[in-house]
């Protein structure tokens, strides 16, 4: 019978009933009664979704999804079991990512204007019951302000303002404050060395997890087609000056530095002469005879004891016009 009602309902506007149309949409100046100011809240609005008025809705311009608690649909009498679609992957805006349990079509009405809405639903939305996101603003021709706390949107026969809840919105956030959402760190498989090549200069890691057999055929795929990976920085020329160039954007008024050679300790020398050849190997580097800037190569050690090899870009930083990406700088 749930089934059979949820399939009955199809997303967007209610046959037969009032629409919304395009057109100027005025904003009336902020009552001082209804909205304290300054604030930034968030806007909450209390709408009737399905057969019950439901509180605690967060109108959301950033989502481009409609979201619903699942304790809401069981509190309407819904089997979330029994509803459409299997689960699928939602993400935020900083690539974290949650799974809905299912979906349902459910009519929305604010106003006089009812909307069928297709709804994710998702385990944990504390402390919000609804999520409306741009789904259902731009079915519902709805324009936004948090500002004025409040929805509008016009018909043929006025405009529609909706008022959202200053003190709601300030118990959701009260509430998120203090019960947030428990985030599980990702799980990782402990991982294992696989060799690719008789040698032992190729390798991977694989999970500990996989069976024998399937870990077997994993690494027989990964030799047979070792040589389409990047072994090492050689292999990867890199990209084509004519494709993709850098320069520096030095001030023509500069002149140019030439810094005095700098003495290092012997094993210093021998740290800086590894790394130059290493680099000279891979293409990363070549041989050129500078006529006007010089600048040396200064050791700095890492935290785990080896040293790193870098350059002097004091003066060249000086010469460059100021931007949000500086050359290092050593101090």
């Amino acid at each position: 019978m749930v089934r059979e009602h949820i399939s009955s309902i199809q997303p967007g506007l209610a046959n037969g009933g009032i629409h919304p149309i395009d057109g100027t949409i005025v904003f009336p100046v902020v009552d001082p009664v209804r909205v304290l100011q300054p604030h930034r809240d968030a806007l909450i609005l209390a709408l009737g979704v399905g057969d019950f008025d439901v509180k605690r809705i967060l109108v959301d311009p950033g989502s481009s999804a409609d979201l619903l608690q699942v304790a809401v649909i069981q509190q309407m009498g819904f089997i979330p079991s029994s509803l459409e679609n299997p689960g699928r992957i939602l993400s935020g805006f900083n690539g974290s990512s949650t799974t809905s349990l299912r979906d349902i079509t459910l009519p929305v009405q604010a106003g006089p204007v009812i909307l069928n809405v297709l709804f994710s639903v998702v385990k944990d939305l504390s402390p919000f019951n609804v999520i409306l996101g741009r789904t259902w603003l731009h079915g519902m021709k709805v324009i936004p302000s948090t500002y004025h706390q409040m929805v509008n949107f016009i018909t043929q026969d006025e405009q529609i303002d909706l008022y959202g809840s200053q003190l709601t919105a300030r118990q959701c956030y009260q509430i998120a404050r203090e019960h947030p959402a428990n985030k599980d760190p990702l799980a990782a498989d402990p991982l294992e060395v696989v060799q690719i090549s008789e040698g032992g200069e190729c390798f991977t890691y694989v999970s500990t997890l996989l069976p024998p057999a399937e870990r077997f055929e994993l690494q027989k795929v990964l030799q047979q087609n070792r040589d389409i990976f990047a072994w090492a920085h050689s292999d990867m020329p890199g990209i084509l000056p004519s494709v993709a160039s850098h320069r520096l954007n030095v001030l023509a008024t500069s002149k140019p530095v030439r810094q005095k050679i700098r003495r290092f300790h012997p094993d210093r020398q021998k740290v800086i002469q590894e790394e130059m050849e290493k680099l000279l190997k891979t293409g990363f580097i070549r041989k050129v005879e500078y006529p006007e800037w010089l600048a040396n190569v200064v050791v700095v050690p890492k935290k785990g004891g080896k040293w790193r090899v870098c350059v002097d870009y004091t003066n060249l930083n000086d010469a460059c016009l100021k931007d949000s990406f500086p050359l290092p700088r050593i101090d």
